[in-house]
């Protein structure tokens, strides 16, 4: 499979589902953000707004900004509004608000902090030995400086403090070892190469508060190494399997079921009644069953297979490289990615690009 860029994301993707990274990161079909993701998303705009405020003091001459509750309700009804399809309760509103107010009884309250950026985007090259065309991409939600020689990259978490990989809880050892905090860590010294000493906290906003981890030379040459063994181990597999198919994980094939958006939603194949050559193909995560009448567009069609959406990309055989330029076409003509989103945008002039060497 290919690989250029590599962000804590995608690496975690391919460690959880092989065969999920190729379908985001090699044929690029968009990921759908689930409602815990949307909820999660709320939050941390919220959270954003008020240190983007702080940072130029905005926050004292503008009423709406020291307001939670205000800026919650403009996130809600934007949010809910991008992603309609997802079953909002009072409860979800109620959870966003309480994760919030976590964050604001304490010092990590935005208001305190010294903000140095929101939402920086990097883009760097490795000029190492042995990288080829290869590269570290990512979006760090907040950086601070709470002393004049420190910084401190700030992530406010809202989700459960485990690793969804492994089912463990997090603690400060198992952070240090996390993909995420170390390609933060080689971002950030060499954008702000100005200071002596880095942190890096991960803010449980439900469990935990936060955790705080650092970083030596030693643990960046082994940040390299897992690096490079993730470029070539992901650049060698012709053939990525499927979380569900592997004989170890079989026990975790109920994230395939019930959280990916390719195992949860539908690929139903219909013929034309009147014309039985012609098929209609549509994703639906409430698919009708085989033999079930349907109508589009005043033509009737009769259901003749369904399939998750991920045993009918699979069924091509997409990686091989005898089938590989159908596949993706047949996928890019059927799938309707969303745009990508501003996190995602690597167009931005604004983007901070270098190499690392």
């Amino acid at each position: 499979m290919k690989i250029n860029w590599m962000r804590a994301s995608s690496y975690k993707t391919y460690k959880d589902c092989p065969f999920k990274y190729f379908l985001h990161h090699d044929v690029g079909i968009e990921s759908i953000a689930g409602k815990k993701a949307n909820l999660g998303t709320i939050v941390h705009w919220v959270l954003e707004q008020m240190a983007k405020a702080k940072r130029i003091n905005r926050h004292e001459k503008h009423p709406v900004l020291l307001d939670p509750a205000r800026l919650l309700e403009v996130a809600w009804k934007r949010y809910t509004g991008l992603y309609p399809n997802h079953d909002y309760k009072p409860a979800d509103k109620r959870f966003c608000a309480e994760q919030i107010n976590a964050v604001l009884d304490t010092d990590y309250h935005p208001y305190n902090l010294n903000v140095l950026s929101t939402e920086k985007q990097f883009e760097l090259k490795i000029g190492k030995p042995f990288f080829e065309d290869f590269g570290i991409r990512g979006t760090i939600d907040l950086i601070t400086a709470p002393a004049e020689d420190t910084l401190e990259v700030i992530d406010y978490k809202t989700g459960e403090r485990k690793d969804w990989i492994t089912g463990e809880e997090l603690d400060v050892e198992k952070l240090h070892a996390d993909i995420q905090f170390r390609v933060y860590d080689l971002a950030v010294r060499k954008i702000y190469p100005q200071f002596k000493n880095y942190m890096y906290t991960m803010y449980f906003t439900r469990n935990g508060g936060p955790f705080t981890v650092t970083f030596t030379d030693e643990d960046r040459v082994h940040t390299y190494d897992i690096l490079y063994k993730a470029q070539q181990q992901i650049r060698g597999d012709e053939s990525p399997k499927r979380l569900k198919d592997d004989r170890g994980r079989m026990m975790e094939s109920w994230k395939c079921r019930s959280v990916c958006q390719f195992g949860k939603t539908f690929a139903v194949i219909a013929n034309e009644v009147e014309h039985p050559e012609n098929i209609i193909l549509e994703y639906l995560t409430d698919p009708p069953g085989v033999g079930d009448i349907i109508e589009r567009n005043d033509t009737v069609y009769i259901v003749t297979e369904v399939y998750s959406q991920c045993d009918y990309f699979h069924a091509f055989k997409p990686y091989s490289k005898t089938s590989a330029a159908y596949a993706k076409e047949l996928i890019s003509l059927t799938v309707k990615g969303e745009a990508v989103s501003a996190r995602n945008d690597y167009n931005n002039p604004k983007i901070f690009k270098g190499t690392i060497t």
